[in-house]
Order: C-alpha cells, then sequence, then structure tokens
C-alpha cells in the first residue's frame, strides 16, 4: 500500500488512506527500508523525494518481538520449509 502512494499519489490507496486517523495507517521500519533501498537503486530523485513525502506524513513503527517471531514463523510451512510467499507487507 505504502509503494501505491509513492508511485500513485492521487490513486484509489491515496483516497482510502485520507479518510482513515493519521493513527489508522502506518508502516514497520523494514517497509520503511525496502522502499528506501528500492528507490537508492533506480537512481530516481522524483521517486525518492515522493517517498520521503509519503514516509514523512505517516508513522514508521518499529520492529520488535512478538513480531519478528510472528514474520518468521508465518513464512514456513507445515513441514518446516521456508514459504515466504505467505508474507505481505503494506
Amino acid at each position: 500500500m505504502v509503494s501505491s502512494l509513492v508511485t500513485d499519489p492521487a490513486g484509489e490507496v491515496a483516497a482510502q488512506v485520507a479518510s482513515l486517523d493519521r493513527r489508522e495507517f502506518g508502516a514497520s521500519v523494514i517497509v520503511d527500508a525496502e522502499l528506501r533501498y528500492g528507490a537508492e537503486r533506480r537512481g530516481s530523485a522524483r521517486l525518492g523525494n515522493q517517498l520521503n513525502a509519503v514516509l514523512s506524513a505517516i508513522d514508521i513503527y518499529p520492529f520488535d518481538e512478538p513480531a519478528d517471531r510472528h514474520y518468521a514463523q508465518s513464512g514456513t510451512n507445515s513441514n518446516g520449509s521456508a514459504s515466504r510467499s505467505a508474507i505481505t507487507t503494506c
């Protein structure tokens, strides 16, 4: 969802987020880091500026216990093998 706000700031996701109280929408520090990494890789100043605007307007949450354990467990199949397709991030 955060990436949609960056790439389409006037789109449907932006309209939905605008209807929320600021405390009802945020992103983990992992989402923050992954988006910043992607923007750096692309080398686009425009994308970086849009990303900074979005991230400065939302709450960024730490990735502490028990989230770390939940993340690790949600990426594992019942047979113990890794399956990151089970993970979705905003």
